[in-house]
């Protein structure tokens, strides 16, 4: 098993590779999976069909002007429900998903004002701590 350090759009993610993977990896290159190879194999693992309220894959990104502000998972858990799709309006604390972790719900609730700018996960998806689950575009 193998470490690295990866940082998408500002912020830093480990990455731990198991050995059967690093082993498929380096069997042409000696080289860690890049970025692009690790999105690659989570579209892959990701391949269950979405309900409406389900992760958004043509969200926008942020942009190099950091107009959007990220929701992050409080913990490790399973999307139970979503509560809110791109392009609606919120305000600061509504909620806008509900994870369980440990069989208890908890409600993510809006960090700030705004639009919704994208949903990275679906119903029934699990997410780790401290990993993005929403965009929302503030002030609008």
């Amino acid at each position: 098993m193998k470490k690295y350090n990866v940082e998408v759009n500002g912020t830093d993610y480990e990455v731990i590779i198991k050995d059967s993977a690093v082993e498929e990896s380096t069997s042409t290159s000696t080289q860690p999976q890049t970025e692009e190879t690790n999105t690659a194999n989570q579209a892959a693992n990701n391949t269950e069909t979405q309900s409406p309220k389900t992760k958004d894959t043509n969200s926008e990104e942020v942009n190099d002007s950091g107009d959007m502000v990220a929701v992050e998972a409080p913990m490790s858990g399973t999307i139970l429900s979503i509560k809110t799709n791109k392009g609606e309006k919120i305000e600061e604390g509504e909620t806008i998903m509900t994870l369980e972790a440990m069989k208890m719900e908890t409600e993510i609730s809006a960090p700030v004002a705004g639009e919704i700018g994208a949903i990275k996960v679906g119903e029934g998806d699990n997410c780790e701590h401290g990993s993005v689950i929403a965009l929302i575009k503030e002030g609008l």
